[in-house]
């Protein structure tokens, strides 16, 4: 067996202890005999459907990855893209808040020989395409479930409003990081302030 193929069956039996301890760690506590006898009270027309739209979801997002990057990597295959689509899938699942899935993608794009400066940019636009289809969601449920927001639940409505704020601010940001050098310029400025407290001025100013 060549060092490549060993190489590869070490990687997929990683993944496989990892899947396995994550399922394990989460079915702590939920007795086996009630969860195979709701399973099999399940529809299976709608789980088939779950799946379905998971991997539509899974499909898209390797689209957006593949379209974005083109530019920097016109040799990039659609499977590739698919591929680092699932392993950033991977690592959000078992890293904190779900903080693993782009640095793994970007590692991933570095590897197949794309620029990390470009790399990042790649993830942004496919980052800043995700807010906005989600601020997008939000909109149209703001818009045709504005009376029930403001009548039934209006403990929660400034909340929600609050929310919608927040990711509203989130994507203009990040568009101005990506198409304003000055601004970005700017931010990293204002970002290093606290650094005043630790470093010498004329190093901070460089």
């Amino acid at each position: 067996m060549s060092g490549g193929a060993k190489k590869n069956l070490f990687n997929i039996a990683i993944v496989l202890a990892i899947s396995i301890g994550f399922i394990i760690w989460q079915f702590q506590g939920v007795d086996i005999s009630t969860f195979f006898a709701s399973m099999l009270k399940v529809n299976p027309w709608w789980l088939s459907a779950a799946f379905a739209a998971m991997f539509i979801y899974w499909f898209l997002e390797a689209v957006v990855l593949q379209t974005a990057s083109k530019p920097a990597n016109k040799d990039q295959r659609f499977f590739s893209s698919f591929r680092i689509t699932m392993i950033g899938q991977f690592f959000n699942t078992i890293t904190p808040m779900a903080t693993g899935g782009q640095p793994a993608q970007l590692v991933m794009l570095t590897k197949q020989g794309m620029d990390a400066g470009r790399g990042s940019s790649v993830l942004l636009v496919k980052f800043i395409i995700y807010q906005a289809m989600v601020v997008l969601n939000f909109l149209v449920i703001l818009i045709f479930g504005i009376h029930y927001l403001m009548t039934g639940v209006t403990q929660l409505k400034f909340l929600v409003l609050l929310g919608f704020g927040v990711h509203v601010i989130v994507i203009a940001a990040l568009i101005l990081v990506g198409r304003s050098q000055k601004f970005t310029t700017k931010l990293v400025h204002v970002l290093l302030i606290p650094t005043r407290l630790f470093m010498k001025k004329e190093k901070v100013s460089n």
